[in-house]
């Protein structure tokens, strides 16, 4: 059978063509740690700039790339010795000196600038392309941010079924103001109350017993989410751009888009904006390349000893990932670390 597509970039055209969009926006989200990112996300955020490029030369249209780093992800877990209850403290927590946000912030840039600056600069370069970089803890602050999430927690009785299909249990975190711990599943975190104007919550630490906590329009609370609770206010309001939003992430992600593509049906007044997948990097035993996987140690170090290589690294992730791209049999598909060694020409680990 032909396949009508030819291009990644062509599932867009519906869209933009209905819309008479003369901008996109392509978003895409990394996670934060303190080591440095494997191939896999280079070979996404190097998806992301190419995808830009094609969008612009085959539409038409201005272009420009926002990448978001997840500074929200848990490193570290405790345990409740009477209950079991996990608490945790994520990267933003532990960046800051005593709970200091100002820190936090600063460290958060140093990391983006370590691990991304150089090689968003290549990119950039290369295909001329403009980016954009922050943070989950810069985004959640911001007003519209805030005003989607607490609409979301007033219709969560019915968002929460799409959110979480299986168990409809969608908590939100919300660290101690004292020392940043926060239980993992939000146990004993109650939403109090929820309008348009801010939610009060009540949770519990491990330390320091119940406090309060309160999310308003205008606050800068910070307020931890469930990765499709935080994909869905981050898509709604991306929607309200006048530039057309496509999503960029890796192919694993095709049925967390099913679910936020359906969380949009009961909020009425916006479509969901569409998804490009991007080809996934895989152990030589089939399981996606990750910060999580066996081995992780040892594959950053070598992921920064290619970085070190200077500008033969860009010039090879954009070989690599141009042939991905190349034909609709190689995208939204995986490829083991042999065959990216085999793809790239040159030895990658």
């Amino acid at each position: 059978m032909t396949v009508p597509v030819l291009h990644p970039c062509d599932f867009i055209r519906p869209r933009l063509r209905a819309g008479r969009q003369e901008r996109v926006v392509l978003y895409a989200a990394m996670r934060l740690r303190t080591a440095p990112p494997h191939l896999g996300v280079h070979v996404l955020q190097t998806c992301t700039f190419l995808l830009a490029k094609a969008v612009r030369e085959r539409f038409g249209v201005e272009v420009l790339v926002r990448f978001t780093a997840l500074d929200d992800l848990a490193c570290e877990t405790r345990e409740c010795p009477a209950t079991g209850t996990l608490y945790e403290r994520t990267v933003r927590d532990v960046l800051g000196t005593e709970r200091a946000a100002e820190r936090a912030a600063e460290r958060a840039a140093e990391l983006l600038r370590t691990h991304y600056d150089a090689l968003f600069t290549a990119l950039s370069a290369a295909t001329g392309v403009a980016y954009e970089t922050g943070t989950y803890t810069e985004q959640q602050a911001r007003p519209a941010f805030r005003e989607e999430l607490l609409a979301s927690l007033g219709l969560m009785d019915t968002l929460r079924w799409v959110l979480a299909p299986s168990t409809g249990s969608v908590p939100v975190r919300l660290p101690c103001p004292h020392c940043g711990w926060a239980q993992r599943h939000g146990e004993h975190t109650e939403l109090l109350s929820a309008d348009a104007r801010g939610a009060r919550f009540a949770a519990v630490c491990l330390d320091h017993g119940t406090y309060m906590v309160d999310v308003t329009r205008g606050n800068d609370t910070f307020v931890g989410l469930t990765a499709l609770h935080r994909s869905h206010v981050a898509e709604r309001v991306a929607v309200r751009d006048s530039a057309l939003p496509v999503i960029v992430e890796g192919a694993d992600r095709a049925m967390a888009g099913r679910l936020l593509d359906e969380a949009f049906r009961f909020r009425p007044g916006a479509v969901p904006p569409p998804r490009l997948l991007t080809p996934l990097v895989l152990t030589e035993s089939g399981a996606k390349l990750s910060g999580t996987s066996a081995g992780e140690k040892e594959e950053a170090e070598e992921t920064e000893e290619t970085e070190e290589k200077g500008e033969k690294y860009p010039g090879m992730l954009i070989n690599l990932v141009s042939r991905m791209l190349s034909s609709p049999q190689y995208f939204e598909r995986g490829y083991t670390m042999g065959e990216v060694t085999r793809l790239a020409g040159v030895t990658v680990t």
